[in-house]
């Protein structure tokens, strides 16, 4: 049986709604509302193959910010069955526990 996670993006721009996609569902855009979130359910053994589900996800607010990030990389993520991220301005940050995130640098 396939181990099942969830990946979870949450808006934290403060006032700006973020819109995200991802290859998973086909780059359907998803428009969230500050401090509101999307969440995909997968299988990470079944994530792996050329291009990842969950690589060069998009993320896009006004004022011409657009940026891309993978959200789920083995190396990185393959602890977590629930990857829980807030988008900030600045950076993706993911949940570590205990109140604490590690934040990365946006692809572009």
């Amino acid at each position: 049986m396939a181990v099942k996670a969830l990946i979870r993006v949450t808006n934290d721009l403060g006032v700006l709604d973020i819109t995200v996609s991802c290859k998973v569902d086909d780059n359907h855009p998803h428009v969230l509302s500050p401090g509101t979130y999307y969440e995909w359910n997968f299988s990470p053994d079944n994530e792996f193959g050329t291009e990842p589900l969950f690589s060069n996800c998009s993320f896009q607010w006004e004022r011409g910010h657009y940026h891309t990030f993978d959200l789920y990389v083995e190396v990185r993520d393959g602890d977590c069955s629930k990857c829980l991220w807030l988008i900030k301005p600045d950076s993706p940050c993911r949940y570590t526990g205990n109140s604490r995130f590690a934040c990365y640098q946006w692809k572009t």
